[in-house]
């Protein structure tokens, strides 16, 4: 899908020029405008979108490149999916690709070209331990930016495409394609170094080793033919360098580097002109299956003999089976006349996909990575009673029997285990490996996935282990941790107490609990309000509680020396030993009247009371077993404010007592004729019961 120029994705990608195109992408440059830098967008072509396991597999592996992060490789930032439109979001390199750079310089000098090699390899190598595989290396993703540096694209991203048939489109990609990944076997590591060596190759010859007018043409040659000498094309490189080549590409995988470090390594050797790269024990294989062991005089004058040989066959004279053709070779070229009408046909019709996948040549790239990679041999056309076993790796046990069905093969699940890299339910093995010749009705054994093995907390025996060494075991064993404490009666302070869920697969989140020591007792805190001080403090230390500060302020309703408030609310449950704090009453502000009245003391208001109040008539019957503390004041409104006056202290007395209330003079507020007697309770402030009084002033 072609984006207008200055549209936007997201609101947040401006769009502002293309910069490529490839067989299942556009790439343009654009610029985020929430982080204010530009970036390269890589959008997925229209054909791709209906196709949903390519989708799938598309996101996956863009997602796991996002992960992986590196000088040497453009980072891809996210991966997005807007109004049918998917989208990956990548850093923008200005410079240009190796392809550009070799086509301008023709070839580059030894120095410069393993200058280039190594950083790519140092990009691998971190790709590579991030478990994926590129599967697409070559010099149009490989880009060099202005101050030099040198940075691999699309990794990840090419795995999920190369599970695609080869197209026309696709013809950049078969020059630099390793053995086995043409063949449709497992790949890993060891075919992106083949790639490796084949841009090297390019780079310091100026020409890839296989080429030819059809996919299909290049492709048999990655697989059948040996490539000339680049010393031979190229006489002023070394012949450390030559060698470094020449290993990459072997046809074998474990004749060739084994790691993106050991190739590193060598690279680095001839980059200080040192012959200690080459093998003083060389091991190869005669055409008799002997195994020959040669010194380094041999490997030297074996390397000029076969610069010889190749420079007969670059100059064009045609290569025939002789004593040195292996048996492999042999059958395979007799595979290849017996279906090459066949072929030609299908190249004619339809593609080079169909053709190869006729010949057993080509079989879809798998979803995941095999350790090692699958060698198996074409011995010859196929009979009417065989067929080829096809690939069922990350397919499930269903998809499998009906693929194995087509070609009239039985399933078999032999086996289940555990694996992090496969999903539940899905093929991680089988035998026979695919592309292996197999009678029709023959039976194909395969191990199904029981997904990531789940792990009994409990075996981990953590429990009363410190924090820091349970954390430690969990994150070895890849899991997040996430924390919580609690009191316990059994386990020390800091130490684990326990852990949840009881069972964990890999990159859970295990919930570590971490004891915060024994609990201590509390006790529910007592209402303090209206008992003085010390009544207060007792009732704290009966409890268990101390007294802590004590402030004092004026109330109008709290009589002075009692408690108003108190730091912890009643009834709340608090920790035994700690301290509450108390505000006690200082009783009513003194008003300007009273000020007048104490400074005039020619003239006052005074009351009186004479009367008697039974307790019983409001405790009731069970008077006489109960006791109360009360207390008698006298309330007044002055200038629209109540004010109190204590007429007796409290007192505890029984139930059932009379309280007399005897009081010949009361000296009210000056110039206020009215108040009330009132009978408190002081243990919650309730008035039992009030009286009328009349002031009169006297002189």
């Amino acid at each position: 899908m072609i984006l207008r120029l200055g549209s936007y994705l997201q609101d947040r990608y401006e769009i502002q020029a293309i910069i490529g195109t490839g067989g299942m992408a556009e790439v343009y440059r654009a610029f985020c405008h929430k982080l204010q830098r530009t970036v390269a967008i890589k959008v997925l072509k229209q054909e791709y979108n209906g196709n949903e396991d390519f989708i799938r597999r598309f996101t996956q592996e863009a997602l796991a490149a996002a992960k992986v992060n590196h000088p040497n490789l453009v980072n891809v930032y996210e991966v997005e999916h807007t109004d049918g439109v998917y989208y990956i979001v990548m850093e923008f390199v200005d410079g240009i690709t190796l392809k550009e750079y070799i086509r301008q310089k023709g070839k580059l000098e030894q120095q410069e070209a393993i200058g280039i090699a190594i950083q790519v390899a140092n990009g691998l190598g971190e790709v590579h331990r991030q478990g994926i595989v590129h599967r697409d290396v070559k010099p149009q993703n490989m880009i060099i930016s202005s101050d030099g540096k040198v940075k691999l694209a699309d990794f990840g991203i090419a795995r999920a495409a190369s599970t695609e048939t080869l197209s026309q489109e696709s013809m950049g990609s078969v020059h630099y394609i390793s053995p086995e990944h043409a063949q449709g076997k497992p790949t890993d590591a060891r075919s992106d170094l083949y790639s490796l060596g084949i841009c090297l190759y390019e780079m310091v010859t100026g020409r890839v080793p296989f080429d030819g007018e059809e996919a299909v043409t290049v492709l048999l040659a990655q697989i059948n033919q040996k490539p000339v000498s680049p010393r031979s094309l190229n006489p002023e490189i070394s012949e450390e360098l030559n060698y470094i080549i020449l290993k990459s590409l072997e046809k074998r995988p474990a004749a060739r580097y084994q790691s993106a470090a050991e190739l590193i390594q060598d690279l680095e050797a001839a980059s200080r002109n040192s012959g200690d790269i080459l093998p003083r024990v060389q091991e190869t294989h005669g055409t008799g299956g002997d195994t020959i062991l040669f010194h380094t005089a041999d490997v030297t004058e074996r390397a000029s003999q076969a610069d010889g040989a190749r420079e007969e066959t670059a100059e064009g004279e045609e290569e025939t089976e002789d004593e040195e053709t292996s048996p492999t070779d042999r059958r395979l070229n007799k595979l290849i006349k017996g279906v090459g009408f066949v072929l030609l046909v299908l190249l004619l019709g339809g593609g080079i996909a169909a053709g190869l996948i006729l010949s057993g040549m080509l079989r879809k790239e798998p979803t995941v990575a095999e350790s090692e990679s699958a060698e198996t041999e074409s011995s010859s056309a196929l009979s009417e009673k065989q067929t080829y076993v096809p690939y069922l790796i990350a397919l499930s046990s269903d998809e499998a029997e009906e693929k194995l069905r087509a070609d009239d093969l039985t399933l078999v699940i032999q086996l289940r285990k555990n694996s992090d890299q496969f999903e539940k339910d899905v093929v991680m093995e089988q035998e026979p490996k695919a592309g292996t010749v197999a009678q029709k009705y023959s039976k194909v054994y395969v191990t199904l996935s029981l997904g990531t093995a789940e792990t009994e907390l409990s075996e981990l025996n953590l429990v009363g282990t410190e924090e820091e060494s349970a954390k430690k075991t969990l994150t070895e064993k890849g899991f997040s941790v996430e924390e919580k404490s609690e009191y316990s009666d059994t386990i020390e302070k800091g130490k684990v107490v326990r852990l949840s869920p009881e069972k964990v697969k890999k990159g859970d989140t295990v919930t570590l609990v971490l004891s915060l020591g024994k609990e201590p007792e509390k006790v529910k805190m007592p209402d303090l309000t209206y008992n003085t001080e010390d009544s207060a403090k007792q009732a704290l230390t009966e409890v268990g509680l101390t007294l802590g500060t004590v402030t004092k302020e004026h109330s109008d309703t709290v009589p002075q020396g009692q408690v108003i408030r108190q730091s912890v609310s009643n009834g709340t449950e608090i920790e035994k030993g700690k301290s509450v704090d108390l505000v006690l009453s200082e009783g009513p502000k003194v008003t300007a009247v009273e000020s007048t009245q104490a400074s005039e003391a020619a003239s006052r208001y005074v009351a009186s009371i004479d009367t008697n109040f039974t307790l019983s008539n409001l405790i009731g019957p069970d008077s006489g077993a109960t006791s109360i503390t009360v207390m008698v004041r006298l309330r007044q409104d002055v200038n629209g404010q109540t004010v109190y006056r204590t007429l007796m202290e409290p007192r505890t007395i029984r139930g059932d007592a009379i309280l007399p209330l005897r009081f010949r003079t009361i000296e009210g507020a000056y110039g206020v004729d009215t108040g009330y007697v009132e009978i408190v309770r002081t243990d919650n402030g309730q008035v039992l019961q009030s009286f009328d009084v009349q002031f009169f002033k006297v002189q």
